[in-house]
């Protein structure tokens, strides 16, 4: 019993952390604080930034510190994309095309982010099940698009944030700090089994929070 006091410990801590399932709730924030919590306060990007550490270190070698530095990027590509659709709503007179477009397509736009980070969570959760490695092209075409998604979410909170350089640097330090936790978490499951056994059981658990937020959002 005791070599499950662990892992229990750590995910109720983890559990304790969130008080949402999502952390793009449209609160007013300051600045750096606030957006190290951002990552930290919703579940689903929690889950998902952990889990790509986990990934990256089940892959080894030159994936450990690429495939996270992927994600980081494609969340501030995200970011940016969600903040310039945000100005580009709000200016005085809006370019007539770009108004037919945000007009007509930006509630596909966000249904498509909502989707992307609900998928991710569901195939991180059955990646980390299977301790699947997929070639690392595939892997990481795939992890910087949903480093986009979880950016773009992070971006809609951008038009609240009174500093938003502050927000930027704080929610990128707190993604890179939950991927180094899913790379010890990752590296401990190969060293240990009943880690390794406790991780493949916390994927299946992640795989149905994911089928969970999916069919919410259909």
């Amino acid at each position: 019993m005791k070599k499950y006091l662990f892992p229990l410990l750590f995910f109720s801590i983890i559990l304790s952390l969130t008080n949402t399932s999502f952390a793009h709730s449209g609160n007013v924030m300051i600045g750096f604080v606030d957006g190290l919590r951002h990552p930290v306060i919703g579940l689903d990007h929690l889950v998902a930034m952990i889990s790509v550490g986990v990934i990256s270190a089940q892959i080894g070698g030159f994936a450990i510190w690429f495939v996270p530095g992927l994600f980081v990027i494609g969340m501030l590509m995200g970011t940016s994309l969600a903040v310039l659709i945000y100005y580009l709503s709000n200016i005085t007179n809006p370019n007539q095309f770009v108004l037919y477009l945000l007009d007509n397509f930006a509630d596909y736009i966000y249904f498509i982010v909502e989707f992307g980070i609900a998928f991710s969570v569901l195939f991180l959760g059955s990646i980390i099940c299977f301790n699947k490695k997929l070639p690392l092209i595939y892997i990481s075409a795939i992890i910087f698009s949903f480093g986009i998604t979880h950016g773009a979410a992070h971006g809609i909170s951008i038009p609240y944030v009174i500093k938003p350089y502050l927000f930027i640097s704080g929610f990128c330090l707190g993604t890179v700090l939950l991927h180094l936790l899913g790379v010890v978490i990752g590296y401990s499951s190969v060293a240990y089994t009943y880690i390794d056994k406790t991780l493949r059981l916390g994927g299946i658990l992640i795989f149905f929070f994911g089928l969970y937020l999916i069919t919410n959002l259909l």
